[in-house]
């Protein structure tokens, strides 16, 4: 009895000291104290005697509270019903301003089978019982759920242990604490159906635990299938409950030991659940050829329609193109499921205008062959209250189809390398890091020669990143314009929310325009000491300092997108590598392509237009699978600023992206970022 009392100690305790557990395996003889190297031990660890689970309180219910932004009232779902054998989850990521029951009544019109706790409201399964907020809110979130047929998973990150050492051994008295923690928190709140079970971000993540002197070392893919074991039967054959891996890590040799780990259980043992790296998953996802070996496994992806990566619900991002791209190939390689965050620190995406990304997968996941112009057609008719054959539902419909493209032209680089930290500027050094990193055959057939050329960037490099960064900044522009155009036709309230967040998004594309030039350019000025780049430069720097000073005055200090502090973070650290003080200063001047409309003209074909700066030739290249361009046409022979080109033999239904190119007639060469289209089956003309 007294082992257990240690033992519960030791799992209610958020500092398990490594220390304190040797002294009680000595007092206790659980493990032996020879200096010599321990043998391993294969990862089956039997479970330790169930101890009394702690008196449940009564509950009390949890009061609504209001977000800080502007709500907007999002229209009810209409409800088809459950696809038989899908999963569509929900991840509650952030504590802040949520409300259970607001929650639960928006899973039940989305149709969701399953709500995930995790983010920063649960680090580990300790907090259930050590924060008694927190374990009552998930109680009380688990029961209203339960009530309506939806279950309830929580997150749970291992080793939760503050050391930098695990011995992994069965009888070390820290693998019972681990157990009786799980143990524990499901019998308190038995409504909880399973655990998400999660290595990265652990105090003591599995690769960057150390042996004890004295104790062999373990290699990494046995220690996570230690973990595992560990937790498994409690969670699984004791409690009843249901078990996913969660296969992510910041670092990429991590991937390959969770995959090994994985690997050396049977097939159906435990779904899996993979996140879906936007905005093409070139990176390590779930669609990467590299995750192939665990293609027979049941698996989930983990997909951020917050549109987290690029800013979240205070900026629009309609996924709905993408979205219905990954759920078909999900149908194709038979995953089980998806799941998306709905909750974040900068607010809730059912009471924002992303809204619209969780309806769309409501209807692809009942039908993978919606297309995304259903969805924003009736979002708008019953949002803004326009009909889609209306100037103003037309135009609407155009500023959501086009959101996710300027998204991705702010938030990454040549659309593939992420350059924004969740819709902010990120640190020089953390861009750094990420080209430092080794990603060799991870990456998908050509984003190997792009990588290439960001980590060894050439003077067309530079202008490609500027004119993508460009478009972003241009495209926001005129979607604002545009908007102002169909002002008198919108509810004031409604056009002052989306107004406000497209002002901000623009505000956020200028500033990112100026960091990425002055990034890739610093790198380009130190190699070549060219003197027309030191005053692109200058210009660039000073423009951004200009911007924090604005930031100020739109936020009132609020840590928002485009922080103050950031911004003159980013320009002292690259002026810590720029301490030229010029006498002059010049803003980059390039053959701009500008203009681009996209316009289908028959049910398979369709007309780019398009302008250039300066008189140039010009090419269209045309793909449906990025980076790889499989067509290319030519549009003029002779010089012109005006450039139109029809593309015909195009399927309905299947996304097309094209690149378009102007050669000046002094030879320079303009690239533009990637536009992505889609033909209607029946065109409006």
């Amino acid at each position: 009895m007294m082992v257990r009392i240690f033992f519960y100690l030791l799992a209610g305790s958020r500092r398990c000291r490594p220390d304190l557990a040797i002294l009680l395996a000595s007092i206790f003889s659980m493990s032996g104290c020879s200096t010599a190297p321990a043998p391993w031990e294969p990862p089956r660890i039997p479970p330790a005697a169930p101890s009394v689970s702690a008196p449940e309180s009564v509950p009390e219910d949890i009061q609504p509270r209001e977000l800080i932004e502007p709500v907007t009232t999002a229209p009810s779902i209409p409800t088809t019903g459950r696809r038989p054998g899908f999963e569509l989850g929900w991840l509650v990521a952030a504590p802040d301003y949520l409300s259970a029951s607001d929650l639960v009544t928006s899973a039940v019109e989305h149709n969701v089978t399953h709500v995930q706790i995790g983010g920063t409201v649960l680090q580990a399964i300790d907090d259930l019982i050590l924060d008694a907020n927190k374990g009552e809110f998930v109680r009380q979130l688990a029961r209203q759920l339960d009530a309506r047929g939806i279950d309830t998973l929580v997150w749970s990150r291992e080793l939760h242990l503050e050391s930098k050492t695990f011995r992994y051994l069965a009888t070390d008295p820290l693998v019972a604490a681990r157990q009786a923690a799980y143990r524990t928190a499901l019998q308190t709140i038995p409504e909880i159906d399973g655990v998400v079970l999660s290595f990265d971000g652990a105090w003591l993540e599995p690769w960057n635990s150390q042996a004890p002197a004295g104790f062999a070392h373990i290699p990494v893919p046995d220690r996570i299938r230690f973990i595992i074991e560990m937790v498994k039967p409690v969670i699984v054959d004791e409690m009843g409950k249901r078990l996913y891996i969660f296969v992510n890590a910041s670092r990429l040799d991590a991937i390959d030991w969770i995959a090994e780990a994985v690997n050396a259980y049977p097939v159906d043992s435990f779904p899996l659940i993979f996140p879906l790296n936007l905005p093409y998953g070139a990176m390590v996802g779930p669609l990467n050829p590299y995750l192939n070996e665990l293609a027979a496994r049941p698996r989930l992806i983990l997909c951020d329609l917050a549109g987290g990566a690029f800013g979240g619900p205070r900026f629009v991002v309609s996924l709905g193109g993408e979205l219905g791209r990954y759920i078909r190939d999900m149908e194709r390689e038979n995953w089980r499921g998806i799941a998306t965050p709905v909750h974040l620190a900068a607010g809730s995406v059912y009471n924002s205008l992303n809204t619209i990304n969780l309806l769309t997968l409501t209807q692809l996941a009942q039908n993978p062959n919606v297309v995304p112009v259903v969805p924003w057609s009736d979002w708008i008719q019953r949002t803004y209250g326009a009909a889609p054959m209306t100037r103003e539902g037309q135009t609407l419909r155009r500023i959501y189809e086009l959101s996710y493209t300027w998204a991705c032209k702010m938030a990454y680089v040549k659309q593939f390398f992420p350059f924004a930290d969740q819709g902010d500027l990120p640190t020089v050094d953390q861009l750094r890091q990420r080209l430092t990193e080794r990603w060799g055959d991870r990456l998908g057939q050509g984003y190997q020669y792009i990588y290439r050329d960001l980590r060894e960037p050439k003077k067309q490099t530079l202008l490609d990143i500027t004119q993508e960064a460009y478009e972003a900044l241009s495209g926001l522009e005129q979607a604002i314009q545009e908007l102002e155009n169909i002002r008198d036709h919108l509810h004031p309230m409604e056009y002052e929310d989306l107004n406000r967040r497209l002002t901000h998004q623009r505000r956020m594309a200028e500033a990112l325009f100026y960091a990425k030039q002055t990034f890739w350019g610093l790198d380009w000025w130190r190699r070549t000491k060219d003197e027309d780049e030191a005053l692109c430069m200058e210009a660039n720097l000073q423009r951004l300092e200009r911007l924090a000073v604005e930031w100020e005055q739109h936020t009132g200090g609020q840590r928002l997108p485009g922080d103050p502090t950031r911004i003159r973070e980013w320009v002292s650290a690259i002026r810590r590598e720029f301490p030229r003080v010029l006498f002059g200063a010049r803003e980059r001047n390039w053959n701009k392509i500008q203009n681009v409309i996209i316009r289908q003209t028959g049910p398979s074909s369709a007309e780019v237009q398009w302008t250039s700066a300066w008189p140039s030739t010009s090419r269209i290249f045309v793909t449906t699978r990025l980076p790889i361009f499989d067509r290319m046409q030519p549009v003029s022979e002779f010089s012109a600023t005006r450039h139109q080109i029809p593309l015909d033999h195009l399927q309905p239904g299947e996304w097309y992206y094209i690149k378009l190119q102007c050669i000046s007639e002094k030879g320079e060469v303009t690239n533009s970022g990637e536009f992505r289209f889609q033909l209607e089956a029946q065109p409006v003309m």
